[in-house]
């Protein structure tokens, strides 16, 4: 059998469907992206705080040696995990748990004034 010849009608439309399929590729990429930002807006300062400072999510569930779909179940960082979150990302544990912690405000003192 002889081999047939692309005709320019044909490139032409090969290269339509890959450029539609590279422009829906980007669009589901952009999709995907979107959609974790707007789980990452719903989580709890503490839990972003502990994202941001591992590098990203994925990150962060690598170095828990969890799955990062775990990560975005959490409503706040778990208690069992707190410390070793602490420990990998630098965050202190009164900013993934300020519910369980309250900051250490300095005390005001009251200055007597002799009359």
């Amino acid at each position: 059998m002889a081999k047939r010849e692309s005709t320019p009608k044909i490139e032409a439309l090969l290269k339509a469907i890959k450029d539609a399929e590279r422009i829906a590729d980007d669009n589901r990429k952009k999709l995907r992206e979107e959609l974790f930002r707007d789980r990452l807006k719903r989580l709890e300062p503490g839990i972003g705080a502990a994202i941001a400072a591992a590098g990203g999510m994925r990150q962060l569930a690598e170095k828990l040696g969890i799955t990062s779909q775990a990560i975005l179940q959490w409503k706040l960082v778990p208690v069992e995990r707190l410390i070793e979150i602490e420990r990998v990302t630098g965050v202190d544990r009164a900013v993934l748990r300020p519910d369980l912690f309250e900051r250490h405000k300095p005390k005001q003192t009251r200055q007597h004034v002799a009359a």
